[in-house]
């Protein structure tokens, strides 16, 4: 027994070396993406017009104040001692300061980091725990008034724009009813209970689109999975239907799932900017939009790269979920 023993725990260190392995091979693969995008971030200014001096300056600076400022910034060195000097500046997350507040940029994205992270997770853990049992529950009978059901409404949410659920959302269950409040944020740690109660709809609007596309996926893998070979032998041995579909066929259908989820968690941190502005909350969205609009360079580029960092540590994730579930992806 003792020697089984051993052989199980070497397997399972054999296993998590493999794990490891996969996890540095993905962060090695993703440098040279990331260097792409930082490449692509630093030259946001060469494509905004007009000069980060001047807006710095204001409409009264003298011509000496403008080449002082761009001489503080740095731009009137050689660009590619521009671009080494920013990358080394954002790989400790230094941005430098908001040329229309003069606020550390940094901490100025700390500070709404919380609210787009927040609606991120909370809208894929809805889109997770509505999408996959009604994926389960349509393929259990394909063709059903059950997976009728289901596939019309996932046709449904993927036609409805979150922006519209929002304003859906806030003007009867918010303002007419008055059941959720109609704007606001409040922080976890502030008021845990007070925090979830502002996030339910705004989780809604955007997790509706993500539940759709989850429903949908799990739907085509579990109708695949149910038709498999030793999913017939299990019922003809006369399993159960939970045990078949919850020990067999969901576990071989998980891996395009979760992949699925990691996707709408990339996707959902794009359409946050609007349900944010929608209820009213001071997250990144509405930060981005006023960096935009002011031509604040470092705002914008500190939000991008790190958005960017969030959706590959969500893809790098993904594939190490994904190789715990499956052995064979580890061998891949």
């Amino acid at each position: 027994m003792a020697h089984r023993g051993n052989g199980g725990d070497l397997r399972a260190g054999g296993f998590v070396v493999s794990l490891i392995r996969v996890a540095f091979a993905r962060l090695l693969a993703a440098i040279p993406m990331m260097i792409l995008v930082s490449l692509i971030i630093f030259s946001i200014p060469y494509f905004i017009p007009g000069d980060p001096a001047f807006t710095i300056a204001g409409p009264n600076a003298t011509m000496d104040d403008i080449a002082r400022i761009r001489s503080d910034l740095g731009l009137d060195r050689p660009i590619p001692g521009q671009y080494i000097a920013w990358l080394g500046n954002a790989v400790t997350l230094d941005f430098g300061d908001s040329y229309l507040v003069g606020r550390d940029v940094r901490t100025m994205i700390g500070e709404r980091m919380e609210v787009m992270l927040s609606l991120a997770l909370l809208s894929t853990l809805f889109a997770g725990l509505i999408g996959i049992p009604l994926g389960i529950i349509a393929a259990s009978r394909i063709g059903g008034v059950r997976d009728r059901l289901a596939v019309g409404s996932a046709s449904m949410g993927v036609a409805i724009p979150n922006y519209w659920l929002a304003a859906i959302l806030v003007t009867y269950l918010a303002v007419e009813w008055g059941w959720f409040p109609a704007a606001g944020y409040v922080r976890i740690g502030d008021d845990p209970g007070q925090w979830l109660w502002h996030l339910i709809l705004p989780t809604i609007a955007l997790g509706a689109i993500s539940a759709a596309e989850v429903t949908r996926q799990t739907r085509g893998m579990m109708a695949q999975t149910m038709n498999l070979d030793y999913i017939r032998t299990a019922r003809m041995k006369g399993l159960p239907p939970r045990i078949v579909i919850g020990k067999h066929a969901l576990k071989n259908a998980a891996i395009p799932v979760i992949t699925a989820l990691g996707l709408q968690l990339t996707i959902v941190l794009g359409g946050s900017v609007i349900v944010e502005q929608i209820f009213g909350m001071p997250g990144l969205g509405e930060l981005a939009i006023t960096a935009v609009l002011g031509r604040d360079i470092p705002v914008i580029q500190g939000i991008v790269l790190l958005t960017t960092v969030v959706a590959v540590s969500t893809n790098l994730l993904v594939d190490i979920v994904t190789s715990h579930l499956d052995p064979r992806v580890v061998i891949s």
